[in-house]
């Protein structure tokens, strides 16, 4: 029961970084950024955000590393405003730390469940 539970966990968490990672790939043209970098930052981490939690996704028992990996870029998207100089602008920075707080903690959630 416990196992099932995990494993169900694990999937939850692996489903809902792919909807972030998505998210994030989209979020430039939604909020309308401009430069190159924010934009760049975003679909890049994104599209490794989401293709992670997809591996995930399809490799349950051997995914530790893919979580911590998943959970660096969780951070790096709650550092990379300050990184890339747009933290001053409206919003962006908020919504960046957004993303990367729930990012990292579903993927410090997956990394300690070791199935």
């Amino acid at each position: 029961m416990i196992a099932l539970s995990r494993n169900l966990q694990a999937r939850v968490a692996s489903g809902t970084n792919v909807v972030l990672g998505i998210w994030l790939i989209a979020s430039p043209w939604v909020f309308g950024y401009s430069g190159r970098a924010p934009v760049l930052n975003s679909v890049l981490v994104g599209m490794l955000i989401a293709m992670l939690a997809t591996l995930r996704l399809a490799a349950m028992h051997q995914s530790a590393g893919l979580s911590a990996m998943n959970l660096l870029l969780g951070f790096w998207t709650i550092v990379s405003p300050w990184a890339s100089g747009y933290a001053i602008k409206s919003g962006r920075s908020k919504r960046s730390h957004g993303r990367g707080a729930r990012d990292c903690a579903r993927d410090l959630e997956h990394a300690c469940y070791r199935d």
